[in-house]
């Protein structure tokens, strides 16, 4: 079946063995010295809830997840996509994707990808995700709040010239989260396989990021066949064990425990 084209995803054809062989190379289009990783970027709140708004940033993200993992492109891979929130959920969902990302020899192909990169080594981190560090949003929201237009960090001191709010710094971060769901109908398109989504959200607040952003924009995209959404039932949730999952993506609160 022909698959609807996403808003998302742009009408234009990319050459993804090109884009990874750019990425390794260290060729991104500028020839300006690589700036400082330990240094804040102050980028103005407006212009960035602007820029992770924008539909071009889920080609973004899904351009440099596949420039670092060009099996994510490749017809017939079975895409994981991983999503956590609450308290320890994080580190579980790392061990989850690795689980994916080391099959036994001889399974078809598979690969799994969260939203800080194309797997949970620190070099298969997004460049995007990457600046959204180095923007230190919520850093900056807390410093506004105590009245402060300073940020420390590495013992330096720096002055922010832009003031950053806990809501703009939650809707950043949101939209950010969006657009990373979005990549799933790309890989949806280029592999012809539904993807697999993993939430590990087992005990997560649903007034936070997960169940207030991401479960909406999830069940979008369940309802257009793109993926398949599993939200834990449990803290040890297996990927391998159905009955340790449900789908919460129709209502997106919280699944009922397991027994």
């Amino acid at each position: 079946m022909e698959l609807p084209v996403p808003r998302w995803f742009p009408d234009r054809p990319v050459y993804l063995p090109l884009l990874a062989f750019l990425a390794a190379a260290g060729c991104g289009g500028s020839s300006s010295p690589a700036p400082d990783p330990t240094a804040p970027i102050f980028s103005d709140p407006v212009v960035k809830l602007a820029e992770t708004a924008d539909a071009s940033f889920t080609w973004t993200i899904y351009q440099e997840a596949v420039a670092l993992k060009p099996l994510l492109a490749a017809p017939g891979t079975q895409v994981h996509m991983g999503y956590w929130s609450g308290s320890g959920n994080r580190d579980r969902l790392a061990a989850l994707l690795n689980d994916v990302n080391a099959p036994p020899p001889g399974a078809p192909p598979r690969w799994a990808v969260w939203d800080e990169g194309a797997s949970t080594a620190e070099a298969d981190r997004y460049p995007a995700y990457v600046v959204m560090n180095q923007e230190y949003w919520y850093e900056r929201a807390q410093a506004e709040v105590g009245g402060y237009d300073t940020l420390q960090v590495g013992g330096v001191t720096y002055v922010d010239p832009y003031p950053v709010t806990y809501e703009q710094a939650d809707l950043i971060w949101g939209q950010f989260s969006d657009r990373y769901g979005e990549t799933a109908a790309n890989y949806h398109r280029t592999t012809g396989n539904v993807v697999q989504v993993w939430a590990l959200v087992h005990g997560a607040s649903p007034t936070r990021v997960f169940f207030h952003y991401e479960c909406p924009k999830l069940n979008t995209l369940a309802f257009w066949g793109h993926v398949r959404v599993n939200c834990a039932r449990r803290a040890d949730a297996s990927w391998q064990v159905a009955a340790d999952w449900c789908d919460c993506a129709a209502t997106c609160t919280p699944c009922p425990p397991a027994p």
